[in-house]
């Protein structure tokens, strides 16, 4: 049974680093360098836009055309917050307190992903056990990355290193070893092939700043343009794993439009698969309630919420019952490993 995990950010953030937009920000505007003062200036001038520094280059193109900017200028501008950005992330790697490593991350880490179906009442975790049973075999564990961090592949690394950790599942009286398939980081790493920028073109909000200029600079904040230019195949090796899975659990991170890309490809994948569920983390749920009308409401609307990405009302229909909410977190026990004193190196080979 091929299990397939699509992390974000939630998981660095629920190692204790401080890895979002706005952590860098703070840190961005201090760095003010001679021929970025426009940049840095239009940035300081609407933080909450750069929340989502991916949303944000999209719309910030109408203003450097507006303002006399051409594509050269904004590229650069793009870039320099990429390379400020990797240099940022490569130092919160390093505030992770790696000596835990064999003592606390592997096996709990291993515990988790075994256990994914822990966070759901019993009805929930029924349904999934039932879809299992069509699966002969042990667990293959995937991975998705869409961190720029390293920190899962370390993880995955370790847990893959040491034998027996995933234990067996047992079919039909034989036993079967559970291992480690793939991973891969579909939007690059804080070392190369970074990707950074928005969907599609509907996301730029002037896309004749680009007008003049070669393919490669509005490519440059496509998301899967970048990847083609990067000329690692990665969008199509991340379809192909994707498209091999059994079951995908999103952890960590929002269904939001900048990634729209895949998650229309897993509702078409949904409805084209029959037996393949959905299982969505949600940080910050609610938890249950003596009454369970709002709780309904919400796992509702989160549902919808990645519906909306459906092509048509027939394919809504033919996967919505294998979209589960997850309101626990996964990873909880492998939480907060910041080292504050440590200045050990990532371990992870690059």
């Amino acid at each position: 049974m091929n299990i397939t995990f699509l992390i974000g950010n939630g998981f660095d953030l629920n190692l204790g680093l401080d890895t979002r937009y706005t952590d860098f920000l703070s840190k961005y505007k201090e760095d003010v360098e001679k021929g970025e003062e426009y940049f840095k200036e239009k940035v300081l001038e609407d933080l909450p836009l750069w929340a989502n520094a991916e949303e944000a280059f999209g719309a910030v193109t109408k203003k450097f055309k507006e303002d006399g900017y051409d594509a050269e200028t904004f590229c650069n501008c793009h870039e320099d917050f990429c390379v400020k950005l990797a240099e940022y992330l490569l130092a919160q790697e390093q505030r992770l307190n790696y000596s835990a490593l064999n003592s606390t991350i592997v096996p709990n880490f291993a515990k988790a992903i075994l256990n994914y179906k822990n966070g759901f009442r019993d009805n929930e975790r029924d349904i999934l056990r039932e879809a299992e049973k069509q699966f002969s075999g042990g667990y293959i564990f995937s991975f998705i990355n869409f961190n720029y961090t390293q920190t899962l592949d370390l993880c995955v690394e370790a847990v893959k290193n040491q034998a027996g950790v995933l234990g067996t599942r047992v079919i039909g009286g034989n036993r079967h070893n559970n291992s480690v398939g793939s991973i891969i980081h579909v939007h690059g790493t804080v070392h190369d092939d970074m990707v950074l920028g928005v969907n599609d073109e509907s996301q730029i909000s002037d896309i004749t700043l680009f007008d003049g200029f070669g393919d490669e600079y509005c490519s440059q904040i496509i998301k899967q343009k970048t990847n083609e230019i990067n000329q690692r195949n990665t969008d199509s090796k991340t379809y192909t794993l994707l498209k091999n899975s059994d079951l995908i659990y999103v952890y960590g991170m929002s269904t939001g439009a900048t990634d729209a890309l895949w998650w229309k490809r897993i509702c078409a994948l949904m409805q084209s698969k029959k037996n393949i569920h959905l299982i969505l983390h949600r940080y910050g749920a609610p938890k249950d309630e003596l009454i369970m009308r709002r709780l309904i409401t919400y796992i509702k609307n989160e549902k919808n919420e990645f519906l909306k990405y459906c092509e048509n009302d027939e394919q809504r229909l033919a996967i919505q019952d294998r979209i589960h909410i997850d309101r626990t977190n996964l990873f909880q026990s492998i939480s907060n490993l910041v080292d504050n004193e440590a200045n050990t190196k990532l371990l992870v080979s690059v």
